[in-house]
Parts: C-alpha cells; sequence; structure tokens
C-alpha cells in the first residue's frame, strides 16, 4: 500500500511539474503617465490562439495561461484580450509571436479610451501651438529679410513656400507624434526622462530639447553608431546580454524620437530625416521603426522610392519575426499599398490593400476599428482611378464609416476623414446626375453637404475651428452652392475657408490664393464684376508673390481680369448688352436672319473700338452657331475661324468658348467630309477642354466622339477605338445609362473593332 502511496504521489509530483513546464505567467497592468503611476489591472480576460478557455486577471493583475505540449522557447499568440472600458496599448499585441518563458512573465499594458483620448488631444494641442508658433516667428523673418534685401525675390518664393509647405506637412505628422507621447509608460522612465517627456508632451519644445541637450547629444549620437555598428555581435551574444542590449537600443531609439520631434518643429527636414533614419538603423528588423522612417520620407519630402524601400525592409522583417498572419504584416501591405499609391501604381496598391484587409478579418473579425484604414485606402484608389462617377468608391467609404460608428463613437477624428470623402463622392455624383435624374443629383447633394458639415462638426470639437480640414470642408461646400447656382451661400463658405487659412497662415498662400479665385468666379456670376475682378486680384497678387507672374496660375487670374475688364467695356459701349439679348431672342424663335443682321451691327459698333477684343470674337461664334442653324456650313466655318483668330492673336484662346468654336466647327468639317480638319479641330477642342478647372463633360465626350469618327474615315483605328471608348465612357457616367446617341457610338466601336480584327489576320 505505502509502495502504491508512493507511486502516486511521484505521479502527481511529475504532473505538477509537467503543468508548471507548461505555465505562462502573466501580468496585467494600466499605462503609467506623468504623476499617476500604473496600477494592476483584474478582471482582464486573456486567451491563446488555439486555448479552448479565456483566463482572468486576479486583482493584482496576475494570471497564468496552461500551454499544452510546450516547451521553453516555442511559440505562442494571444487570440483576445478584453476588458470592460479598457483596450489594449498596442493591437499589435493580438497574433504577434511570443517565447514561452518559464521565468519572463508575459506584460499587458491597457489604457482607458476615453484618458487615452483626452492625453492624445492634449498633447496634439500642445505640439500643434508650438509648431504653430515656430511658423509664425520663420514667417516673419522671411519678410525682414526680404523688405531688408537680405534674400532676393526668388530666393523669398522658394523659401516660403517651403516653410508653408513644412508647415502643412508637420501638420499632418502631429497626430502620429501626439501617439507615440500619449503612450510612453512613464513606470520606467527615470526622473530625466520623465521632465523631458513631460515638456514634449505640453508643447514646451524649448524646454525639452535645452534638456536633451544637457546629455551631450554628440557624444551621444557618436555612442549610439558605434552600438549600431557592433549591433549584430552584440545581439548573438548570451540572453542576458541580449537583454542589456534590448533595453539599451529602447532608451536610444526614443532619445533620437525626440530630436526628430524638435527638428519638425523647427521645420527641419535635414535634421529630422537624419535622426529617424537612424532610429531605423538600430534594428533593422524593427518593422515599426522601418514603417515609421518610410513614412516620414513619403509624407514630408515625397520621396516615394525610398519609403518603399523601408516598407520592403519591415516586410522581409515581418516576415521572420511575426509571420504571415500578424497585425505587423497587415501595417506592412498598407504602408506598401501608400507606396503604390503615391507612385501612381494603383493596381498595385489596391492589392496591398486588400491583403491588409483580409488579414484584419482574419484576426479581429469583421467589424473591428483596424479595418477603416484599408477600407478607406481602397476607397482613394477607387476614387482615383474612375474620373467621374465616385459611386464606387463611396461604398468602401461607406463601409469605413459604418465600423467607424460601430466601434469609435460619434467624435472620432476617423469619422470625421470618412465623412469627408463620402462627400466628395456624393458631390461629384450629384453633378453628373443632374444631367440625366434631377431629384437623385438634388439627394445626392444634399448628402455631401450633411456629410462635410458633419465632418466639420467633429474637427470643430477636436481643435476647435482654425483647422486646415475644416477650411477644405468649408470650400467644398462653397463649391457645391456654387454648383447649385446659391450665390449667397456660396460666398459665405468661402469666406469661411479663407478666414481660416489666413489665421492658419497668414495673408500669403496659395491655397488662399485659390480660394480668393473661387470668390471671384462667384461674384462674376451674379454678376458682381467689380467684387469678381477685386478678388481674382487677390488671387493674382499672391500668385505672382509666391510663384511668379508667368505661373500659370498667375496667368490663369489675369485672364479673368483681363476677361471681366472686357465685359465691364462691352456693356459701357453698346446699349449693347439688350441688344446681344435680343440676338439671342431672334435665335431662340429661329428668326435666324434678323438675329444675324443685329450681330452685324454689334460687331461693327465693336470693331469702332478694338478690332481684335475677345468681345468681338464672342460675337462671330454666336453668330457661327446662327449660320450653321441656316444650313450654311462653310459660313458658320468662316464665322468660327474669324473668332478663334482674335482669341489666338490676343493669347485668350484656351478657354470654354474657344473650345466650343473648335469643336463647332470640327463638327462642320465632318458634314463636309474634310476629315483631316475635323481631326485637327476635334484635337485642339480636346487640350482645351481638359486643361480647363471646371471640365464641360458632355461637349468633351462630343470632341472625343468626333475625333474617333475622323479618325476613322481617315484610317487611324486606333485611335478612331481609343477615342470612341472615351466618348462612350463619359456620356455612359454623365447620363446614367446608355441612350440613343451612346449606342450609335458603341455601334460605331463594333465596327472598329472588327476592321482592327480583321487587318490582324490578314498581317
Amino acid at each position: 500500500m505505502s509502495k502504491l502511496k508512493s507511486f502516486v504521489c511521484i505521479l502527481l509530483m511529475g504532473i505538477v511539474m509537467v503543468t508548471q513546464a507548461q505555465t505562462q505567467q502573466g501580468y496585467v497592468k494600466t499605462l503609467g503617465r506623468n504623476n499617476k503611476p500604473g496600477v494592476a489591472l483584474g478582471g482582464v480576460s486573456v486567451r491563446v490562439r488555439g486555448g479552448h478557455n479565456a483566463v482572468l486577471s486576479g486583482p493584482n493583475g496576475k494570471f497564468s495561461i496552461q500551454l499544452v505540449g510546450k516547451k521553453p522557447g516555442d511559440e505562442y499568440r494571444l487570440q483576445q484580450v478584453q476588458k470592460q472600458g479598457y483596450e489594449l496599448k498596442e493591437k499589435e499585441v493580438i497574433g504577434r509571436p511570443y517565447a514561452y518563458s518559464t521565468t519572463v512573465p508575459l506584460t499587458i499594458v491597457m489604457v482607458s479610451p476615453k484618458a487615452h483620448q483626452e492625453e492624445l488631444q492634449r498633447i496634439e494641442n500642445g505640439i500643434y501651438a508650438a509648431v504653430g508658433n515656430k511658423y509664425k516667428k520663420d514667417l516673419v523673418s522671411l519678410e525682414k529679410q526680404k523688405e531688408n534685401n537680405k534674400i532676393t525675390i526668388e530666393q523669398y518664393r522658394q523659401q516660403i513656400r517651403e516653410l508653408q509647405d513644412n508647415f502643412e506637412k508637420a501638420q499632418g505628422l502631429i497626430e502620429s507624434l501626439a501617439e507615440h507621447y500619449a503612450c510612453v509608460d512613464y513606470d520606467y522612465l527615470d526622473d530625466k526622462e520623465r521632465e523631458i517627456n513631460s515638456c514634449i508632451e505640453n508643447g514646451e519644445l524649448d524646454r525639452a530639447e535645452q534638456l536633451l541637450q544637457q546629455l551631450d547629444v554628440e557624444k551621444r549620437l557618436a555612442e549610439i553608431e558605434q552600438r549600431i555598428k557592433a549591433g549584430n555581435r552584440l545581439l548573438a551574444e548570451a540572453n542576458e546580454e541580449m537583454a542589456r542590449v534590448l533595453k539599451q537600443q529602447e532608451k536610444d531609439a526614443e532619445y533620437l524620437y525626440q530630436l526628430y520631434t524638435f527638428a519638425l518643429a523647427r521645420f527641419d527636414n535635414e535634421k529630422a530625416r537624419f535622426y529617424i533614419e537612424t532610429r531605423a538603423a538600430l534594428d533593422p528588423a524593427n518593422v515599426k521603426w522601418q514603417i515609421e522612417a518610410g513614412e516620414f520620407l513619403q509624407e514630408y519630402l515625397s520621396d516615394y522610392k525610398g519609403a518603399k524601400g523601408y516598407y520592403e525592409k519591415a516586410f522581409k522583417s515581418c516576415q521572420a519575426r511575426y509571420g504571415a498572419k500578424s497585425y505587423e504584416m497587415t501595417e506592412c501591405y498598407v504602408a506598401l499599398g501608400n507606396a503604390y499609391y503615391y507612385l501612381g501604381k494603383y493596381d498595385d496598391a489596391k492589392k496591398m490593400y486588400i491583403k491588409a484587409l483580409e488579414g484584419r478579418k482574419q484576426l479581429y473579425g469583421e467589424v473591428h476599428e483596424s479595418l477603416v484604414e484599408p477600407y478607406c485606402c481602397i476607397g482613394n484608389i477607387v476614387f482615383a482611378q474612375t474620373q467621374y462617377d465616385k459611386t464606387s468608391a463611396r461604398e468602401y467609404y461607406q463601409k469605413g464609416l459604418d465600423i467607424c460608428n460601430a466601434t469609435k463613437g460619434e467624435n472620432h477624428k476617423e469619422i470625421a476623414s470618412c465623412c469627408y470623402c463620402l462627400g466628395l463622392c456624393d458631390f461629384s455624383t450629384g453633378v453628373l446626375h443632374n444631367i440625366s435624374d434631377e431629384k437623385l443629383s438634388q439627394k445626392e447633394i444634399s448628402d455631401a453637404v450633411y456629410e462635410l458639415k458633419r465632418a466639420i462638426e467633429i474637427w470643430q470639437k477636436k481643435r476647435g475651428e482654425n483647422n486646415s480640414n475644416i477650411a477644405h470642408c468649408y470650400k467644398a461646400i462653397g463649391d457645391i452652392y456654387m454648383q447649385m447656382m446659391d450665390f449667397k451661400q456660396a460666398i459665405a463658405y468661402n469666406e469661411k475657408a479663407v478666414s481660416i487659412w489666413k489665421q492658419m497662415f497668414g495673408d500669403i498662400h496659395v491655397t488662399l490664393s485659390d480660394a480668393y479665385f473661387s470668390l471671384g468666379s462667384i461674384y462674376s456670376s451674379i454678376p458682381d464684376y467689380d467684387k469678381g475682378i477685386y478678388y481674382y486680384q487677390q488671387s493674382l497678387k499672391i500668385r505672382e508673390q509666391l510663384l511668379g507672374a508667368d505661373h500659370p496660375k498667375a496667368i490663369a487670374a489675369k485672364k479673368e481680369i483681363e476677361s471681366l475688364n472686357s465685359e465691364i467695356k462691352m456693356k459701357a459701349k453698346l446699349s449693347g448688352e439688350d441688344s446681344f439679348k435680343k440676338a439671342i431672342e431672334y435665335m431662340n424663335h429661329k428668326e435666324y436672319k434678323k438675329a444675324l443682321e443685329l450681330c452685324e451691327k454689334i460687331v461693327t459698333q465693336l470693331k469702332k473700338e478694338d478690332e481684335s477684343s475677345p468681345e468681338v470674337a464672342n460675337v462671330y461664334s454666336f453668330m457661327g452657331m446662327i449660320t450653321s442653324m441656316m444650313g450654311d456650313r462653310q459660313g458658320a466655318i468662316g464665322y468660327y475661324n474669324q473668332a478663334l483668330l482674335i482669341w489666338e492673336k490676343t493669347d485668350t484662346a484656351h478657354h470654354h468658348e474657344a473650345a466650343v468654336s473648335y469643336l463647332m466647327a470640327g463638327q462642320l468639317f465632318l458634314l463636309d467630309e474634310q476629315y483631316s480638319l475635323a481631326l485637327q479641330y476635334g484635337t485642339a477642342a480636346i487640350e482645351i477642354f481638359s486643361e480647363l478647372e471646371d471640365v464641360d463633360l458632355l461637349n468633351l465626350a462630343n470632341c472625343h466622339s468626333l475625333v474617333g469618327k475622323a479618325s476613322l474615315m481617315t484610317g487611324d483605328l486606333q485611335n478612331s477605338k481609343e477615342h470612341l471608348e472615351k466618348a462612350i465612357k463619359i456620356q455612359t457616367e454623365v447620363k446614367g445609362g446608355v441612350d440613343k446617341d451612346t449606342k450609335d457610338l458603341q455601334t460605331i466601336l463594333e465596327a472598329v473593332n472588327q476592321y482592327i480584327e480583321k487587318n490582324k489576320k490578314q498581317s
């Protein structure tokens, strides 16, 4: 009996020993912040992938996970970590491989979403204010240098554009900086490190930099460089040495990130690049550091190939360290997708985003906050690839918004971004459907205004009114009301955008010049020519100062001013406005001879002042239309050519009326079987329409149709095919379906394709 007892005891001891050998100890705590240390967190549900049951952390934050069949060093992954009112500090914890250890506990850090958002907002505001103040000081300094002739006008233009560009890009990176510092665990910092981080978080960047300088930057950087060179050898040494090296590596990385923050705040691209790339070199296998280095090159320097190189390093490291089914791998897919997107390789970008989406669905299911990013990225690709109808892109943005609403609460920044994208989609499709379905168009435009206003409301709560995102929303709403011919609202929203951009950038900025240009267009349409000219002049003043008088944007503003001055002169010369209206009235009543006779009198009166004035060209173009309706093709072509000759002489050929004249004359040449001339005029019309800011889609389609038919008759089948396909695509999207004209083009295209196939077989 005693032998039996001994055997049972030995057996039980063996079971206990095996159980102990297969138990991973763990500890859950809250994030330690300044003046608020982290505390143990009980009641956290932790489940290992492949495990049947979750375990709960005790009041002391400790938990034990049974890892059946594992031995020390074997890999395991977490599938779930949950506690109501808390979320993981790093979502990458799920799916990341961990090495089973009998001595080192797994530490999990969780945060309260509400407290985390408050910290984020506080830190963002602090850094944002510091960057804004630095921008204003640098702007004043540049103005003084220009006034005192210490820099040339060209140097001033270049430096002010660089400063404004850097300021805008720095604003875009502030959120990632804030996210970094909001996740710093103060429990592991010494007194000096705590003070430096606290200063950064409060926007006291100068004070933080002074404290950091006391640590002897040059010496510290030299030591880091030596450690980078010795990195591979040190990491190959014993475990206790490796732990020490890794701890030092984290310290070095944080030090470099702080220096990077200061460089960004000073708009010092060169140093910022050095610090973030040195950090990446500390550990080439660190996926996060490689991606963040790539993001800086991408967002701040527009070095997309360089960024792609870092993303590819991260991808290779991720494959080796975390495997294909990890959150880190999905981040690599998103990063590579971004690089391809900026390089214009949309199909490759879309493949990457889809892989990221599928990977995150496998990790977290169909409804999770991490899915918003890939959904919206795919939406961006579809938006970029579809020239007119943005409905397909809208579907992806809507999925992103639905998940945002379900997982992030009603006032999250990503909801605002989704709403902004949806607003742009609804606006573009609403304008298209205005031709084919007025009710649908009105609903889509109304939806666009609603989405944009919702985005404004969220961004206002986040950082107040002076936010570039809000200004862009106001500008978009102004454009919508302009389209709806509600000029009062269009002016009000554009003025709001102007007010914000002036607060942010001062009186000189290209974005501000664009808003002034829009106001000029609106007032010209009312028409209030005096105010129209005033705003065009404001736009021109900025564009000449920043871009130079020969820049296309400056020339566009000059031409609008000249056009309005011509309109004013025309009114002054004629009892004229009434005469021209009368001519239009005659034409509408099919009294073509009377209309033509009246136009001839108007032209005679205008020529007494200036034979080559643009208003004479406008009347000639109108006479071409009337003569065409009378059935006199050659006479109509003659009038169109007279108009075009004046526009070309006065350097005003690249505008809507000139494009229409080329198109109308080209169609007449086609009817007269003068196919080469039809092709020449149609191509000229396409070039002008393509350059205009507000593209006349139906006339552009008519141009492609003209060139497609003329090319067919001249024997250029491939050119015919390309232009017919473009005409069909535009007409289908604009009209919301296939009408008789589009069917006729499809019939011609089928014949062209048959000819092409026949020629291939014969050759």
